[in-house]
C-alpha cells in the first residue's frame, strides 16, 4: 500500500504545439487566438442579454433588495371611537416580523393601554391581524410566510390591534 504522501505529484501533461508554434510568437499567436475567442463569446453573451431585457429583469429582482417596498398601512378598528391610524411604511426584507416592527416604529408615538391609567408604546406583539386590500372590496388574510406574495409594491395593508377577524369583503 503506498502513501499519498509518499508518491510524487504527476506532472502536467499537454499537448505538444505543432512546429511553427513552439516559439515565442507562435505561443503569442496562441494567446491572442484564444482571447480574440474569448471576446467574441462574450460580445454574443451580451448581444443576447440585451434581446432578453436582462438589465430591466436584473433592475426589477433586486429593486425590493435596493430601494424597499413602499405599503400603505391603515388600522382596522372595530371600535367606533377610534380612528384608524394611516401610514407609509419602506421594508426591505419581507417578513411578517419585519412588516410588524415596521408598523410599530412607523407608530411609535401611538400608546397602547394595558390596563387603566397605564400606557407603553405599540410593539410589534400588539398587531393581531394583517390582511391586504385587493380592490374592489375585498380583503386577504396575511397569517403565513406563504400569504406574502401577494403583498406587491404600493399594496394596502389594513392590520389590527385587537382580535378581531377583518372582513373578507367590504360592503358600502
Amino acid at each position: 500500500i503506498k502513501s499519498a504522501a509518499l508518491t510524487p505529484p504527476r506532472a502536467r501533461v499537454q499537448a505538444p504545439l505543432p512546429l511553427g508554434l513552439r516559439t515565442a510568437r507562435g505561443e503569442q499567436r496562441v494567446r491572442m487566438a484564444t482571447t480574440a475567442a474569448l471576446i467574441a463569446a462574450s460580445g454574443s453573451f451580451a448581444g443576447a442579454w440585451k434581446a432578453l431585457g436582462g438589465s430591466s429583469i436584473f433592475f426589477h429582482s433586486f429593486k425590493t433588495l435596493l430601494l424597499g417596498r413602499t405599503i400603505r398601512t391603515l388600522e382596522y378598528s372595530a371600535v367606533a371611537e377610534r380612528e384608524g391610524e394611516y401610514r407609509t411604511i419602506t421594508t426591505r426584507a419581507l417578513t411578517l416580523w419585519h412588516l410588524r416592527r415596521a408598523i410599530a416604529r412607523s407608530l411609535k408615538h401611538t400608546c397602547v393601554e394595558t390596563y387603566p391609567g397605564a400606557t407603553r408604546p405599540l410593539e410589534e406583539s400588539d398587531i393581531s391581524e394583517m390582511a391586504v386590500w385587493i380592490p374592489p372590496g375585498f380583503t386577504e388574510h396575511v397569517r403565513t410566510r406563504r400569504d406574502l406574495r401577494i403583498i406587491g409594491d404600493g399594496a394596502w395593508l389594513l392590520w389590527s390591534r385587537e382580535d378581531v377577524s377583518i372582513p373578507a369583503r367590504v360592503t358600502d
